[in-house]
């Protein structure tokens, strides 16, 4: 299940509510099956809008995992592609820290009753703004 940071969250259900009733209705409808609601038809509904994880897929990731150091990318995306110079890829710790901190300040800004979980499902997050 893909969950977002609140800032994600309440960025995504903004561009939600500004959506046509026919979008709204064909994401609501796709959310309770669990997979990801925004897909329609194989394309991102909220595309502009779309959070961190959606941005970065496929893209050549760099990261530190158990004492090494771990390469990930789509093949499909990168066809006959063995290896990438570390400046080329993405540093996937580094995007989510800083993404952390960003999350950090802006749930502190709030004052929401009751606060706002660390994470919130994508279908949950949709309808935080209920128009």
């Amino acid at each position: 299940m893909l969950t977002l940071f609140p800032v994600e969250a309440l960025s995504l259900s903004l561009a939600f509510a500004r959506g046509t009733q026919d979008m709204k209705a064909k994401v609501t409808l796709k959310a309770e099956k669990g997979t990801c609601p925004l897909l329609i038809d194989r394309e991102c509904v909220l595309y502009p809008a779309r959070p961190i994880i959606c941005r970065t897929h496929g893209y050549p990731l760099y990261m530190k995992k158990e004492g090494g150091i771990r390469i990930d990318f789509c093949p499909e995306n990168f066809t006959g592609m063995a290896s990438f110079p570390k400046e080329t890829m993405l540093d996937i710790e580094h995007l989510n820290t800083l993404l952390a901190v960003i999350n950090r300040q802006f749930v502190d800004s709030l004052e929401a009753d009751p606060p706002f979980k660390d994470r919130i499902p994508i279908s949950e997050a949709l309808f935080i703004l209920r128009t």
